[in-house]
């Protein structure tokens, strides 16, 4: 039998972090879910709403509580973070499972 190497104890935090970060946004989702929609459109085919940013501020806002010297890049965020610097960074995907013309969504 092949030997099970152990998960690096320090990443272990990071995950939890990100597995609670999805789970808040998710439930911040579902809330909204029936509820009448802001929409921007960033392009023509490009959406978001006022529920991605919610979800968005929560997992922020966890990220921030936790890891305040983590950097944050995300698609409804800044964009001028430094990527070069020693700091570890977290990728937010966007919360939205992107829309069709026309209606109907897909996943990516």
């Amino acid at each position: 039998m092949g030997r099970r190497t152990a998960d690096p104890p320090d990443m272990n935090p990071y995950l939890q972090t990100a597995l609670d970060a999805a789970h808040l946004a998710g439930v911040k989702l579902r809330r909204k879910l029936r509820q009448t929609r802001q929409v921007s459109y960033k392009g023509r085919r490009d959406i978001v709403t006022d529920a991605d940013f919610d979800a968005q501020r929560t997992v922020l806002g966890l990220l921030n509580e936790r890891y305040p010297e983590h950097a944050v890049l995300s698609e409804e965020g800044r964009h001028d973070i430094d990527l070069a610097g020693p700091r570890p960074t977290w990728f937010r995907k966007p919360s939205a499972i992107p829309r069709r013309a026309g209606g109907g969504s897909r996943l990516e």
